[in-house]
Formats: C-alpha cells, sequence, structure tokens
C-alpha cells in the first residue's frame, strides 16, 4: 500500500508524544513492506524533507492565502508528482476534528484513496472543537477510548473504529530499580516523578502543593520532574514558595527517559482533564510497561484504560492526591503491578499497526 500520513505536528521535539507516536506508526508499516510519507507542517530552521529513522518527512509550504486546509492537499500532490505514485490511503494524525477538512480535500488528488481521520486527543482548541460535523467526510474515524466515541454525536457508529495509541514496549520493559537509583545518585530517596508537558491541565502544580505533605510521612522524598518544554519558570517559582528547593528537581536536558521511569517509585500523573493528552496517555503506559507503580487521576478515560491497575485521586485535589500517593507507596501491590505490565502489551507498536493494517483493507475492499 502507498499511505500518506497527514500530521499536524511539526515532528521537531523527540519529546513530544506526537512525534513519537507519528514516527512509530510510520516506521513500523514500512517494515512490513509499506511504502509511507509524512506530510507535516513547516517549521522554520528545520528541512522541507529529511529522512528521520529510516521515514520520509516532507514540511509543506503554507500558502498565505490558502491557509492550512489547502497546503496539506497541494503537498500531496507534489509529493505524488515527484514519488510517481497515487496514494491508497490519506491518514490524518490531529487532535483537531477541523482537520477533516485538510484529508477531504486532500482526496481530489488522489481520488481512489479511502480517508482515515484518528483523533489522538482531545483539541485544547474550543474553536477546532466545532469542526466534528466535517468527521462526515472521511472513510473512517479513529478514537483511542470509548468515552471519547460518546463525544463524537451523530457520526455513524460504522464510521467509527476504537484504536490505540501505541506506545514503545521495546524501549519501556522493566529493570533493575536499585541498579538504576545507585546510577543516578538517588540510593537514599524515595521518588516521585513526573514527565510531560507542564501545562495547567496537567496538574503539577497540584503535585507540588502535595509535596510538604508528604515530605511529613517521607523525609527522604524527592520529586524529580522532567518537563517537555523548558517554560516552567510559574512552578520554579511555586517550588520556592514553599521552600522545596532541596526536594523538588527539574531535568529540562535529554536523558533516558524509560531508565528515570523504571527507578521511580511511583509515577505521578495528576491530570486535571485530558485535552492535549494522547487520549491513552504514553507516559501513563509506559510507566506501567517498567512495572512502575501509578499515582494519576481518576478521569473516565484512564478508568477505561487502567481500572484497578493504577492508583487515582480526584482530579485538582491536592489533598486527595497526597493520601493517594501514601496509598501507593505504602501498599505497593505487586498483583497490580503484575497486570498493569500484562494490559500494557495490548498497546505495542506491533499490535496497533496490524490494527491500522486490518482496518486499511476493510476500507480498500469496499472499493
Amino acid at each position: 500500500m502507498n499511505i500518506a500520513f497527514l500530521a499536524i505536528a511539526s515532528l521537531h521535539n523527540p519529546k513530544e508524544s506526537a512525534y513519537l507516536t507519528t514516527l512509530g506508526l510510520v516506521k513500523s508499516l514500512i517494515q512490513k513492506g509499506h511504502r509511507v510519507v509524512i506530510i507535516t507542517e513547516k517549521k522554520a530552521g528545520l528541512p522541507q524533507h529529511e529522512i528521520m529513522a529510516g521515514v520520509p518527512v516532507y514540511r509543506l509550504y503554507r500558502f498565505p492565502f490558502l491557509g492550512r486546509v489547502f497546503s496539506y492537499p497541494f503537498a500531496l500532490r507534489k509529493i505524488q508528482r515527484k514519488l510517481k505514485i497515487r496514494f491508497d490511503i490519506i491518514h490524518g494524525f490531529s487532535a483537531t476534528p477541523l482537520f477533516a477538512g485538510s484529508i477531504i480535500l486532500s482526496k481530489l488528488f488522489s481520488p481512489n484513496a479511502k480517508t482515515v481521520h484518528t483523533l489522538k486527543s482531545y483539541s485544547r482548541s474550543e474553536k477546532a472543537n466545532r469542526g466534528y460535523f466535517l468527521l462526515h467526510g472521511v472513510d473512517r474515524v479513529t478514537i483511542p477510548t470509548k468515552v471519547y466515541g460518546e463525544k463524537l454525536g451523530n457520526i455513524k457508529k460504522n464510521k467509527i473504529s476504537l484504536i490505540h495509541s501505541p506506545i514503545d514496549t521495546i524501549k519501556f520493559f522493566p529493570q533493575d530499580k536499585k541498579d538504576l537509583k545507585k546510577k543516578y545518585g538517588y540510593e537514599k530517596n524515595k521518588i516521585l516523578f513526573y514527565y510531560g508537558a507542564m501545562w495547567k491541565n496537567k496538574g503539577v502544580d497540584i503535585l507540588i502543593d502535595a509535596m510538604p505533605t508528604l515530605i511529613q510521612f517521607y523525609p527522604d522524598l524527592k520529586l524529580v520532574c522532567a518537563p517537555r518544554y523548558e517554560n516552567i519558570q510559574e512552578h520554579r517559582d511555586l517550588v520556592k514558595k514553599l521552600g522545596l528547593n532541596h526536594v523538588v528537581e527539574f531535568i529540562t536536558g535529554n536523558i533516558p527517559i524509560e531508565e528515570y521511569v523504571n527507578f521511580a517509585d511511583v509515577v505521578v500523573l495528576p491530570y486535571r482533564n485530558l485535552q492535549g493528552t494522547e487520549g491513552n496517555p504514553s507516559c501513563l503506559l509506559e510507566a506501567m510497561a517498567c512495572k512502575t507503580l501509578v499515582v494519576t487521576t481518576d478521569l473516565p478515560e484512564l478508568r477505561e484504560i487502567a481500572n484497578g491497575l493504577v492508583f487515582m485521586a480526584k482530579p485538582g485535589d491536592v489533598d486527595s492526591l497526597a493520601k493517594t500517593i501514601i496509598q501507593a507507596m505504602e501498599k505497593k501491590d505487586q498483583e497490580m503491578i503484575e497486570k498493569a505490565y500484562q494490559k500494557t502489551q495490548e498497546f505495542s507498536f506491533e499490535k496497533i499497526t496490524e490494527e491500522f493494517l486490518k482496518l486499511y483493507g476493510n476500507l480498500l475492499e469496499k472499493k
């Protein structure tokens, strides 16, 4: 099959889940013998075309008078001419329902292609969320959770497929926690670990607010945060205000994240909501895959994915989060850890790639 992946992200930050998910899926499809390219947004300082980990990436030129919606179709036409092919599948990846417009228009230049739009998460843009009606125009919509499907209103059920976002189960696997703690100089500490973006809805401020209570129970406790971006001055100010500079550490450089996930006593993901977060959050599943305990929040999507496999606090509640972390550290439920690990195997790149290939095959049979 010839497959075009249309991605709204510019794929420039290796820490972003969109980067890891999109690149990983395409790489897996290529390894299975399919011809796949990624068409994504142009970004200053990045080449218009490059090969990333064996994956052809084309960054489109945005026509000033046409805007994003029309830029993707014209980029697709240009790539088809360059490669002398026609795409069988045009697959868009975005949290934005409005992006379906670009996918539909791209079909003008490959009329026999089947179209798929993966809603990988909830958009943080209220304007973008008004575009759900456009989903009627694509052949299939994929969603990461059943809960998301309930938000699609009158989209026909036979047009919707539940296909999770994948994680790299080869990279994230259980390692010796004691050895890794010693390697990084934390052998005398209990470690809470958070990694990812630091937007308000991620709830990291709530976690920091819970630390004065937690260190009363665990004087040797440290919170280590690995932010995806470096705009964290607000969090640094909060740490200083609470007198927690000796307790909270921010690591902004590139680190072997899987080793940090492994040596943590608990990975804490205190989400207020999942806007702008993968529908099945990668951090949640990666920690489970490393057999590390997870404390997150009691949101419907997270209950669907990991009910009974992680500890859940009330969203936005400092006291509830502190109590839940203490519960997790005291209980250290090995049966929960093992079941959580087994669950993550459902999210491997191998499994999710096969699900997409089955979907593509079914769509092409209907030509």
